[in-house]
């Protein structure tokens, strides 16, 4: 693969972009409510640059942003679909919205970025790790021999590495749970292998929070998921209960039951995936905020 942040790699640009689980993994992502889109405030500040290099990018590449769902729209319509930030000028009449895959895209593009570079260094890896393995049969019996002691080879090496990045990975987690105040399970891979109730995983968090000298209630933790459109909110009968977006990302879901008494309920249980991406949002805040109260969202 070419140098990615090269004009001439507008293809293999196009083919990395659906990748955006890599931003996940190089580090936290801080968007927008629907967490879908970021502002420019947002990108630079993931990217760790000035924002005034992000708009350059996207008016040097502005038709590969846009075919990547890169928009700007008026301050109406942002406060319309995001409700108002805290911290957007006044003055500011057009707010520029990336998907994640520009996001992405930008990072593809930019050379002094620490975290770009790493963002591309894992790219790589993904393309090496999903590129075809094409086998030449063997004509010979020798040949065929040493053919499959290299398989096997290889296949010990590879059950090695394993091994030993799983006890790495353990003592890790050992590491992190002691020392890092604001790493959750979900970022040392540790994170729950079942769905649990809203409330335990509430009960969860606050208890994390005692641990690190944090005031955390039941209530912060539901009105993050709540901003973050996992549970339903308003004053409606269904608050709090896991929402249609959460559903279909396989985030929650809702069980309906029926009391002894005959009253019907429903239980809201979030699955371990939903609690990897909670914890995500929760430590990005509380690194933030340095609280989970609810904060004013930031342009």
């Amino acid at each position: 693969m070419q140098d990615l942040t090269l004009p001439a790699a507008r293809t293999e640009r196009d083919q990395l972009a659906g990748r955006t689980d890599v931003l996940d993994k190089v580090g936290v992502l801080r968007t927008l409510p629907d967490d879908m889109n970021l502002t420019t405030p947002m990108v630079a500040e993931f990217y760790q640059i000035d924002a005034d290099l992000v708009r350059y990018h996207v008016k040097s590449n502005r038709d590969e942003f846009d075919s990547d769902g890169y928009r700007v729209v008026v301050r109406a319509a942002f406060e319309s679909e995001f409700g108002s930030l805290s911290n957007l000028d006044p003055k500011v009449r057009q707010v520029a919205l990336f998907p994640r895959r520009a996001a992405l895209r930008l990072g593809m593009l930019l050379r002094d970025s620490e975290v770009a570079r790493r963002v591309r260094d894992m790219l790589l890896d993904v393309e090496r790790a999903d590129a075809t393995v094409h086998f030449l049969i063997p004509k010979t019996l020798p040949e065929a021999l040493r053919a499959y002691a290299t398989e096997v080879e290889a296949h010990e090496l590879t059950t090695a590495r394993a091994e030993a990045a799983e006890t790495s990975n353990r003592v890790l987690v050992s590491r992190i749970e002691k020392d890092a105040p604001l790493v959750a399970k979900a970022e040392a891979h540790t994170a729950s292998i079942t769905w649990i109730h809203r409330q335990d995983f509430a009960r969860e968090v606050k208890q994390w929070g005692v641990g690190r000298g944090i005031v955390i209630s039941h209530e912060h933790v539901y009105e993050l998921l709540r901003r973050k459109k996992m549970m339903i909110a308003g004053d409606r009968s269904d608050r709090n209960q896991a929402s249609s977006h959460a559903i279909t990302a396989g985030w929650a879901r809702n069980t309906k039951g029926t009391a002894e008494n005959g009253h019907e309920y429903v239980t809201t249980r979030i699955s371990p995936r939903g609690q990897d991406v909670a914890w995500k949002w929760i430590t990005a805040h509380v690194e933030q905020f340095g609280t989970l109260a609810p904060q004013e969202v930031s342009a």
